[in-house]
């Protein structure tokens, strides 16, 4: 599988999901309903770096990335699940960039992440079903995720994958113009997932999806009630 996904499929997905969802959405699938065992009464959870990207939505509808908002954003990010998992009662802490080997641990995962995260929005979010997938199949990173647990302790991995964009004003120009006569263009738009991995398995035990034509990960109180709707319904420790 791809882990390079284009940015035209990426707009082909948000545009499908969008007309799906209409406002904003979250859909999930889980495995687990709780994360203790009888072999693991007390998990712990590794918080994986975050793949954000803040841009902006030129009059063309081309994006481009802006440094700034995006740094600004995966801190509130970072900030915003951790409290929200410790509200949770999840012992989770997150990936540390000077302990752990990020280089041969971190960078492969998160992009196998990113390539079935799409896999999983266009064949089990979506309307496109793979034939020759089993119904109620699993989703996996694979056995290599047992090396994050080598690595960091941990016994799940969660993942999050974020892409906010904002309309300029030549694009809200854009906008006016088509409501004036009768077309549709879309502003910026807000997509996310996040995936709860077993790092014994590689398996992903729990998805949810966050698609909204609204939100603004600029700010910390918009970035929490983003966080609220992204890790909705996620398996208590």
């Amino acid at each position: 599988m791809q882990a390079f996904v284009s940015y035209s499929k990426i707009s082909f997905i948000i545009f499908s999901l969008l007309i799906m969802a209409g406002c904003a959405s979250t859909t999930n699938y889980n495995s687990v309903e709780n994360l203790n065992s009888s072999e693991n009464a007390n998990p712990r959870l590794i918080i994986m770096p975050i793949d954000v990207e803040l841009s902006i939505l030129g009059a063309t509808g081309v994006t481009e990335v802006q440094a700034e908002w995006t740094a600004d954003a995966r801190g509130f990010l970072e900030q915003e699940i951790t409290d929200h998992l410790a509200a949770n009662n999840s012992d989770a802490t997150l990936f540390n960039n000077d302990v752990q080997d990020i280089d041969s641990v971190q960078a492969q995962p998160e992009k196998l992440h990113e390539a079935v995260g799409y896999s999983i929005l266009v064949h089990e979010v979506g309307a496109v079903k793979l034939p020759t997938r089993p119904k109620n199949g699993t989703w996996t990173l694979g056995e290599k995720a047992s090396v994050l647990k080598e690595k960091t302790g941990a016994d799940y991995a969660l993942f999050v994958f974020m892409r906010d964009s904002y309309a300029s004003a030549g694009r809200k120009a854009m906008q006016v113009f088509g409501a004036l006569v009768g077309v549709g263009i879309p502003g910026g738009t807000q997509l996310g997932f996040s995936s709860l991995v077993d790092l014994n398995t590689g398996d992903i035990v729990w998805f949810n999806r966050l698609i909204s034509s609204s939100g603004d990960l600029r700010e910390q109180d918009s970035a929490r009630e983003t966080v609220a709707n992204l890790l909705d319904s996620i398996p208590s420790a």
